[in-house]
């Protein structure tokens, strides 16, 4: 997720832009919703 962080901060590359894009939409988002879900579990423990 870092790599593709510092590769998008100066993308003049469709192809690469696009990958990115791709990445995120079938990985991170995922990893994103899971933490989210135990953040919100976390905080209503507390």
């Amino acid at each position: 997720m870092l790599e593709d962080r510092n590769e998008t901060a100066y993308i003049y590359d469709e192809k690469t832009a696009e990958e990115v894009v791709e990445r995120i939409k079938e990985v991170y988002e995922q990893v994103i919703e899971n933490v989210i879900v135990k953040l919100k579990e976390a905080f209503e423990k507390s």
